[in-house]
């Protein structure tokens, strides 16, 4: 081959390389924009880092939303088993090994934003792994989870 046909094939070459580079980051970019943050937030405001077996502690929640939106159901989660796992929006409370909740939010419609609470006690010392959680829609929201010790 001649110089001249290696020369105008590397530039072919190089020219579709840098092509499908710029079209794969414009894709990219396109694809990020399209994302947004999720519109409800969950955090939990209030909650005892210790407990003593059988009194009552408060726990309070907080659900922000972008806009005006309701839940079905929320509440605390707990159990002597942890699930540190990051949960999604498709994992409802019976794909989670919490055993135990209060069900004092889990039937009706609550406006948010909103703040809710309860007043939980424990029936035997340990650590106790704990989450808030919200059902927004067909979506389940979660705080991390955060433990306390009984004793």
């Amino acid at each position: 081959m001649k110089l001249k046909t290696v020369i105008i094939i590397c530039l072919v070459s190089l020219s579709i390389f840098i092509f499908s580079v710029w079209y794969n980051y414009r894709l990219a970019q396109k694809d990020l924009k399209a994302t947004s943050q999720s519109q409800f937030k969950i955090v939990i405001i209030e909650a005892p880092q210790q407990a003593k077996v059988g009194e009552r502690y408060p726990f309070v929640w907080q659900i922000d939303s972008t806009g005006s939106f309701s839940t079905t159901a929320t509440t605390i989660y707990w159990s002597s088993s942890s699930s540190p796992s990051a949960l999604t929006k498709a994992d409802s409370p019976q794909a989670v090994a919490y055993e135990r909740s209060a069900p004092d939010y889990l039937q009706d419609d609550f406006t948010l934003p909103s703040e809710f609470d309860l007043g939980l006690s424990f029936d035997r010392p340990g650590v106790i792994y704990y989450r808030a959680y919200a059902k927004i829609g067909d979506d389940h929201y979660w705080t991390p989870e955060h433990s306390l010790n009984v004793y």
